[in-house]
């Protein structure tokens, strides 16, 4: 996975994380305020690829962690 990937899976969670509650629309319309757009917007199925993504990472290391305490 490439490090500008990364960074966008990072921007992704930092803005869900502080709207809270947010629309794709909304969340295009901050995406093309960033230089990661290159002046497009995130299509829907891209977007759910990329929470989802970031959902089952954000399990591993939540299953991971638990794993390093129970030893």
């Amino acid at each position: 996975m490439s490090k500008n990937q990364i960074n966008k899976y990072v921007w992704l969670v930092e803005t869900l994380y502080r709207a809270k509650k947010i629309t794709l629309k909304e969340i295009n319309r901050r995406w093309l305020e960033t230089d990661l757009s290159e002046g497009l917007e995130i299509p829907r199925r891209t977007f759910h690829t990329w929470k989802n993504t970031v959902e089952d990472a954000t399990l591993a290391a939540q299953q991971y962690v638990g794993q390093q305490h129970a030893t």
